[in-house]
């Protein structure tokens, strides 16, 4: 004779519960960007932005990053970023002799088999220079996630990159 088994029914809950979700089509899994949906040519859609003067970055970089853990190896803050469907992108001019300098990321399109950023740099006129503060510029872009390389961009921090530089904290 079969007695109640009460982990036997709070299992078999489960089950239903996954199969129920799985048929009704109430759970989904975020897709991750498709690289084929973007026509070649097509700009993609800037969805945050943060630009900087001061920061400790300490050498000019164009990284992109498709991960949380890469990201959190430079000192930036990028706020919060869905990497199944986000990837970011970090152009940074290194010390410079004023904070009137600037770099930013003007757009991103596809050109073939890969991405290609345009970047746009600005320096004062060589009279302010010498009142200026030393600063040291970034621009951070979020866009939709693609799996195809920008030219002339490193994908990801690594230690090589950020020689010398420890991981930071939020």
């Amino acid at each position: 004779m079969l007695g109640y088994n009460p982990a036997m029914r709070m299992t078999s809950g489960v089950v239903a519960a996954i199969a129920c979700c799985g048929v009704l089509g109430g759970c989904t899994v975020a897709p991750r960007a498709d690289s084929a949906r973007i026509a070649d040519g097509q700009e993609l859609a800037v969805l945050r932005e943060q630009a900087r003067t001061f920061s400790s970055i300490d050498r000019q970089l164009r990284l992109v990053f498709h991960d949380a853990g890469s990201l959190a190896m430079l000192p930036v803050n990028a706020g919060p970023v869905d990497f199944d469907r986000e990837m970011v992108l970090l152009a940074a001019l290194g010390p410079t002799r004023s904070e009137d300098s600037a770099v930013r990321i003007r757009r991103l399109w596809r050109d073939g088999s890969v991405l290609r950023a345009e970047v746009q740099i600005s320096h004062p006129v060589a009279s302010a220079l010498s009142a200026g503060t030393p600063a040291s510029p970034y621009h951070l872009v979020v866009v939709p996630r693609s799996d195809l390389n920008i030219a002339g961009w490193t994908a990801a921090a690594t230690p090589r990159v950020l020689a010398g530089r420890r991981p930071t904290t939020r």
